[in-house]
């Protein structure tokens, strides 16, 4: 279909191939994939936290950072020793939260409109900058909440629990640390969670230890961004209050790959 500016639709649906055809007859085509998280999962988009939303200098303390999901489950830090830091350039050129163990660094907030038990995807962008125990990514309340660590075990490996069946690793593998990855975590109707790093899945895990883990006490009604102990640089958080499809999670990694630059052996951009 040959392509008037302003004038053509499309449906963007699905990838679609643009021919580009030059003056001496060669051509060179483009996929275009249309991401757009809030329309995912039933418009189940709950929480997105960007680094590069806030408008701050190098450096400066993040007091509140915004929810751009419309749930207004915004994030904040009331406390100035305890606010992770804003740092320019730190991946492709984006910044990021900086959260240290050190300052003790966290941020709370509610959870607003959380309220599927059982189905859940969750990504962040993220590098760990340096090894510490007991380490919280980050909590959702809800009606059985979940949650997602770096515990001690593995070195840097995932670990992901929910309300009342515990935690466990979803893998072995060791993400190391000042390496950004984008990683996935989505629960389908059970209790069992898949870790995806920037499409690629890298272990299933049904939790089994802990059975009394209680993330949905009355001293955890609300949202927790790290819980002090973690030492990482976080660029992007999405959380869906629904398992994603696999075509919807490939748009998802296609759009964090392209904007922070990262590998993936799939084709998540045009598959």
């Amino acid at each position: 279909m040959p392509q008037t500016s302003g004038v053509t639709s499309n449906d963007y649906a699905s990838p679609l191939i643009y021919q580009v055809i030059a003056a001496d007859g060669s051509s060179q085509n483009y996929t275009v994939t249309l991401t757009a998280p809030r329309s995912y999962g039933g418009s189940s988009l709950r929480l997105w936290l960007r680094a590069d939303s806030l408008a701050l200098s190098d450096g400066a303390d993040i007091a509140n950072w915004n929810d751009e999901s419309g749930s207004a489950n915004h994030m904040a830090q009331a406390t100035v020793g305890q606010r992770p830091i804003f740092r320019t350039g730190r991946v492709n050129g984006m910044p990021v939260a900086s959260f240290t163990d050190a300052a003790n660094s966290m941020m709370t907030g509610p959870d607003t409109n959380i309220n599927d038990a059982f189905n859940g995807s969750f990504f962040i962008v993220m590098a760990t900058t340096a090894d510490t125990s007991l380490r919280n990514i980050m909590v959702l309340h809800g009606p059985q909440g979940r949650s997602f660590d770096l515990l001690n075990g593995p070195a840097n490996s995932f670990a992901q629990g929910r309300n009342g069946v515990g935690l466990n690793y979803s893998s072995s593998f060791d993400f190391g640390l000042n390496n950004f990855v984008a990683i996935g975590s989505v629960q389908d109707s059970t209790a069992s969670v898949n870790e995806i790093w920037n499409g690629d899945l890298k272990g299933s895990v049904t939790p089994t230890c802990c059975s009394g883990y209680d993330i949905t006490g009355s001293s955890n009604d609300f949202n927790s961004l790290t819980n002090g102990n973690l030492e990482a640089d976080i660029a992007e958080i999405l959380y869906f209050d629904a398992a994603l499809s696999q075509t919807e999670q490939d748009k998802v990694f296609c759009y964090l790959n392209t904007k922070y630059n990262l590998a993936s052996t799939r084709r998540v951009c045009d598959s």
